[in-house]
């Protein structure tokens, strides 16, 4: 999987993730569907960061920017996590699962991938 797949993967998860959280906000209750629109928005942006720092890491190396990546991912992510898991009444269980819908989202594209890549050309899947 190229970086620009982990991005567009990345942009479906927000997707899905705002969608699914208007729908539990209205099918259930408010601080259930803030935890999981906390849990899943947090992973997914710490994902694109990981993937920015990856790619200066093996690539260019362009010191200012892998600095502001290194702070964001340090102390704003995992700060701004901190204290809305302290301040805000939102379950740990929603954030949870939230969590880790983009993981889904990641092997379900790798799955995916995987499947088209090992079919011969001209073949039909098998029951089919």
């Amino acid at each position: 999987m190229i970086p620009e797949d982990l991005a567009r993967l990345m942009r479906w998860s927000y997707w899905l993730m705002l969608g699914t959280a208007a729908l539990l906000w209205l099918a259930w209750d408010g601080p259930h569907a803030l935890g999981w629109l906390f849990g899943g928005v947090w992973s997914a942006t710490n994902l694109l960061v990981l993937k920015n720092l990856v790619v200066e890491l093996c690539g260019p190396r362009r010191l200012g920017f892998l600095m502001i990546l290194v702070l964001v991912k340090l102390p704003v992510l995992y700060g701004a996590a901190a204290i809305l898991l302290n301040l805000l009444p939102i379950p740990v269980g929603a954030s949870l699962l939230g969590f880790h819908v983009p993981f889904l989202l990641i092997l379900i594209e790798a799955v995916r991938w995987d499947r088209q890549a090992s079919q011969p050309e001209g073949v039909p899947p098998a029951g089919e």
